[in-house]
């Protein structure tokens, strides 16, 4: 058995579109992460303030789009100074997941914190899916850096990545963070329903895609999506919700970095965080099979590049 490293992934239900109160309980979620011991937590796709469902099916609802983006968060708001002091309180390394709200515009965000309170990595969602382009924005290519190294107590050095959604069905964005020799990669999900249904829209489509990203990459990977209860379906009562957004199961947990789910889906009802063990040789074990950054790759005949396109509004 190799170093081992405590993680914690989050299956729990936001205070639905209201910033104060979820940024709250993100941090009662920091807390109880460590507390249990765990050196690392892994928050769902834009859990502050909630996942808006209502762009399914109306998504030029503009009074609630007006109040979402009011509720988003910004890096350089109180709620967000409140995150920091609080991991400074509870030394962890946190993956959050956020509207993040910049001037007039919004994007679906994740940064990473280390555990001194220091932000080590700003990015955002390359294209939001389908209807989410109606009120979140595109990446630039500086969004490309997915991966940063984290220090951890037994294991030391090691780097930590981060995705949401369906940027895991790009195999280029699984590539590229490859590249950057991730070994935990947090996997950022909205609301996810078991139900029957279009496949890819359901728990078993991403976990597929999960699965495949982790084997892939021979990386550790941390599912993270929001629980959905009756609470959600109360703050939209004059809204029809398409049944993929309706209701979330809890379907947090980790994979391995041959795909093996390592702990069981939590009750149907459990809110909170989700602990386990990673031992780091099984990354090393994995890799010796196949590497496709390594040993098991042919840059000579397929490789990647960046596009470095103008990102900037204005030139002095």
């Amino acid at each position: 058995m190799g170093a081992i490293i405590k993680v914690a992934t989050v299956n729990a239900e936001p205070v639905w579109f209201d910033l104060q109160g979820t940024v709250k309980r993100t941090n009662e979620l920091i807390k109880e992460a460590y507390e249990k011991g765990a050196e690392l937590i892994g928050f769902p796709e834009v859990f502050v303030p909630g996942y808006p469902p209502w762009i399914w099916t109306n998504a030029a609802d503009f009074d609630r789009n007006v109040q979402y983006h009011k509720n988003s968060l910004s890096y350089d708001s109180p709620e967000f100074k409140s995150i920091i002091e609080t991991i400074k309180k509870y030394p962890i390394h946190v993956v959050l997941g956020f509207s993040e709200r910049d001037n007039g515009s919004l994007y679906i965000s994740q940064c990473i914190i280390d555990n001194t309170g220091e932000v080590v990595l700003k990015r955002r969602k390359f294209k939001p899916t389908h209807v989410e382009r109606v009120i979140w924005g595109d990446a630039t290519v500086r969004d490309l850096n997915t991966v940063v190294t984290l220090n951890f107590r037994e294991a030391g050095p090691v780097e930590v990545g981060c995705l949401s959604c369906w940027e895991h069905m790009q195999p280029l964005l699984t590539y590229n963070s490859a590249t950057q020799h991730e070994k935990i990669h947090i996997g950022s999900w909205p609301i996810v329903n078991d139900l029957d249904g279009i496949a890819c829209l359901t728990k078993d489509g991403f976990y597929c895609i999960a699965r495949t990203y982790a084997s892939q990459t021979q990386s550790f990977y941390l599912f993270s999506s929001q629980l959905g209860t009756s609470f959600l379906t109360e703050s939209l009562p004059d809204v029809e919700i398409t049944k993929y957004f309706e209701q979330g199961a809890s379907c947090s947990t980790v994979f391995a970095p041959d795909g093996t789910q390592l702990v069981p889906n939590a009750p149907s009802d459990y809110d909170g965080v989700i602990i386990c063990d990673l031992d780091m040789d099984k990354i090393i074990e994995q890799k010796n099979l196949v590497d496709i950054v390594g040993h098991y790759s042919r840059p000579d005949m397929f490789s990647l590049s960046h596009n470095d396109a103008n990102v900037d509004h204005v030139h002095k």
